[in-house]
């Protein structure tokens, strides 16, 4: 047995052997020069120590104050519209009393005997008032 061992062990020998001749040696690369290396090292330096220059760093205002202003307009345009509306309703609403407060003069007018105590006190308080239904109007809104 010993014959056989010793040809396992040389054939395990020569397997080895012919293993590592067969792998391929990783290449390693050439080093640069060490003045390479710091002339990169360098240059990145430099890079970092740029200032960083960026739209929002520069005058202009960022996005985000645009929107907010367009946001802003809007809303006053909506608040001028709505005041505008209630200021149309209003003056809707004022003539709309003032022409029942006409049918009203009109109408205590037709009724006003002139020669009565109230018809003669009405004529002279009415010398002050371009007409009669002037007079009358605010009258009847005094009263």
């Amino acid at each position: 047995m010993d014959a056989i061992d010793k040809l396992l062990s040389q054939i395990k020998a020569d397997d080895g052997q012919s293993a590592k001749i067969a792998k391929p040696q990783p290449k390693t690369p050439p080093l640069a020069p060490s003045s390479d290396i710091d002339n990169l090292l360098a240059e990145v330096h430099a890079d970092f120590a740029k200032p960083v220059t960026s739209k929002y760093l520069k005058n202009d205002p960022p996005v985000i104050d645009n929107i907010l202003s367009q946001v802003k307009d809007s809303y006053k345009e909506q608040d001028q519209e709505r005041l505008q509306l209630k200021q149309q309703q209003l003056q809707a609403e004022q003539l709309k009393q003032i022409e029942t407060l006409k049918l009203r003069a009109k109408a205590w007018l037709k009724q006003l005997d002139p020669l009565s105590t109230e018809g003669l006190w009405f004529e002279r308080f009415a010398e002050g008032y371009p007409t009669k239904l002037a007079a009358a109007i605010n009258y009847l809104q005094e009263s």
